[in-house]
C-alpha cells in the first residue's frame, strides 16, 4: 500500500505540469534518428476497435497475445527489479506524444527519451519506491538518480512539463544546452516531414540525410539510389478501421540523379494493364528507360527502347514472371517480333516469348504463360481507393495463403500501394488491408 500511495502522489503532483508545447524541439537539430509516438492514448483507442477488435477472437490472435502479455509482464518485473526503464510503463501513462531518439554528444551518439513529465515521475516513483534508485541529486541543472549494484544511473532535465533523459549525461547536456540557447531544434525538420505525410499518424520515424549515408557506405545497392546532400527519410505509420496505412517521403529536390532520376516523371491515372485477370499480384511503374541506354549501345537496343513508352508492369502469373511494356511504335514492334514463328499471336524466341496486346508488349520465359494470360478480356482486381490517383507507380499483393512469419494470425486481407512524384521527393504510400 505504501508503494502505490507514494506513485499516486508523484503523479498527483505533476498533473499540473503538464507540457502545452509541441516536444521536437527539445531534440538537437542534428538528431540522427527518431520516433514519435504521436499520441498514445488515440493509438490505443484505435486498436480496441475497428476490424482489430474483430480479430481478437481468433484462436492464433489469442495465443499471440496471451504469449505478448507473458513476456511484457516478464520484463516488467525484470527492469524494475534492476532498476532500469521500464519503457512500456510510459506507454500506460503518457498523455502526450513521446520521442524515442538518438542524438549526437560529445562522447558520441546518444540514447534519448523526451516524455511528459506525469509518466516519468510515476515510473521512476515506482523504481525509487523499489529502492533500486539512489536519491534524486542536482548536477548543475540535471537531475540525477544513482544505481545500485549492476545497475545504470539516469539523468534527465524537466521544464514545463517535459521530461528528457538519457543513461548517458551528455547526451542530456547537448539537449539543455539547446534549450537555454533558445533554439528550435528539430521541430522545423519534423514539421516538414509532417507535412508530407498523414497528420493523424500514430507513430512517426525520422532518418536524417547522417543516417542515410551510413547505409549508402555499407551498400552498394543504396549507393545507386543517388541520394542527394540533405536528404531525409520520414515514415508514417496509422491504424486506419480496416488497415494498417504506411507512407514514406523521401526528400529528394529535383535535379536527381542515379535510379531516383529514372522516377522523375509526371504523376498520372496510373493503372496495371486492363487484361490482367483479378487476383494477379502485380507493379506497374513510369520511368525513363532511354536513361538506362548509353551511346554505345547496339543500334537494334536503342530502336527498341525508342519503340516503348514510359509505362512497365512486373506480374506473377502461373509461378512465373511476365514482363509487360507500353508500345508508342507498334509497327516497328510487329516487324520485330514477326522475325520470330509464332501461333496464335505469340512469338517464341530461344530464351522467351512474347506477343502484342491493347498497345502492350507483353514477354515472359514460356510461350504458354504468355498465352494463358491473353486468352480472354479479364478486369483486374480495383486498388485502394484510399490511395493517390496520380502517381507514377502502383502495385497489389494478394493475401497470404498460408499463415507465414509476416503474417502468423492471417491478419492481412491483400497489400496495395502508390508512389507519388513530388517537387521536394517522392512519396511512397502502402496499405495492408485487415480482413
Amino acid at each position: 500500500m505504501r508503494t502505490w500511495a507514494g506513485v499516486l502522489g508523484v503523479c498527483l503532483a505533476a498533473l499540473g505540469s503538464a507540457a502545452e508545447e509541441p516536444i521536437d524541439r527539445w531534440l538537437p537539430e542534428g538528431t540522427l534518428f527518431c520516433l514519435s509516438i504521436e499520441n498514445p492514448s488515440r493509438t490505443a483507442a484505435r486498436l480496441a476497435g475497428g476490424r482489430y477488435a474483430a480479430r481478437r477472437g481468433d484462436p492464433a490472435a489469442q495465443r499471440i497475445a496471451v504469449e505478448a502479455k507473458t513476456l511484457l509482464a516478464a520484463a516488467r518485473e525484470a527492469t524494475v527489479a534492476g532498476g532500469d526503464i521500464w519503457l512500456g510503463a510510459f506507454w500506460e501513462l503518457a498523455r502526450g506524444p513521446i520521442l524515442l531518439a538518438v542524438v549526437p554528444s560529445p562522447g558520441g551518439a546518444a540514447p534519448l527519451v523526451v516524455i511528459d513529465a506525469v509518466a516519468f515521475r510515476c515510473h521512476l516513483a515506482r523504481l525509487a519506491d523499489a529502492g533500486v534508485l539512489g536519491p534524486e541529486v542536482d548536477r548543475r541543472g540535471i537531475r540525477a538518480r544513482a544505481g545500485g549494484e549492476g545497475v545504470g544511473a539516469v539523468f534527465w532535465i524537466e521544464q514545463g512539463g517535459v521530461v528528457a533523459f538519457s543513461w548517458r549525461e551528455d547526451a542530456v547536456a547537448t539537449v539543455a544546452r539547446g534549450l537555454f540557447e533558445g533554439g528550435r531544434g528539430l521541430a522545423p525538420r519534423l514539421a516538414a516531414v509532417r507535412g508530407k505525410l498523414r497528420a493523424d499518424a500514430d507513430a512517426l520515424l525520422y532518418l536524417p540525410r547522417e543516417a542515410l549515408k551510413e547505409l549508402e557506405d555499407r551498400n552498394t545497392d543504396v549507393a545507386a539510389l543517388g541520394l542527394p546532400d540533405g536528404i531525409t527519410l520520414g515514415v508514417a505509420i496509422t491504424l486506419d478501421p480496416d488497415a494498417i496505412d504506411v507512407r514514406a517521403f523521401l526528400f529528394a529536390p529535383r535535379p536527381r540523379r542515379g535510379v531516383l532520376a529514372l522516377l522523375d516523371r509526371p504523376n498520372a491515372g496510373l493503372d496495371p494493364p486492363p487484361f490482367l485477370p483479378p487476383g494477379i499480384p502485380f507493379v506497374a511503374a513510369r520511368f525513363d528507360l532511354s536513361r538506362l541506354v548509353g551511346a554505345d549501345a547496339p543500334p537494334l537496343a536503342r530502336s527498341f527502347v525508342r519503340a516503348l513508352g514510359d509505362r512497365f508492369a512486373l506480374a506473377h502469373v502461373g509461378g512465373e514472371q511476365v514482363f509487360l511494356a507500353e508500345v508508342e511504335r507498334e509497327a516497328w514492334m510487329r516487324r520485330l517480333l514477326s522475325a520470330f514463328p509464332g501461333q496464335g499471336g505469340v512469338h517464341e524466341a530461344p530464351d522467351g516469348a512474347a506477343a502484342l496486346r491493347d498497345g502492350w508488349l507483353v514477354a515472359a520465359s514460356r510461350a504458354g504463360t504468355v498465352m494463358d494470360l491473353l486468352s480472354e478480356p479479364r478486369a483486374p482486381s480495383p486498388l485502394d481507393p484510399a490511395l493517390p490517383r496520380e502517381r507514377i507507380a502502383c502495385w497489389w499483393l494478394p493475401p497470404t495463403p498460408l499463415r507465414r512469419w509476416d503474417d502468423p494470425m492471417g491478419l492481412f486481407a491483400g497489400q496495395a500501394g502508390a508512389l507519388v512524384n513530388d517537387a521536394d521527393g517522392l512519396l511512397l504510400v502502402h496499405r495492408v488491408a485487415i480482413r
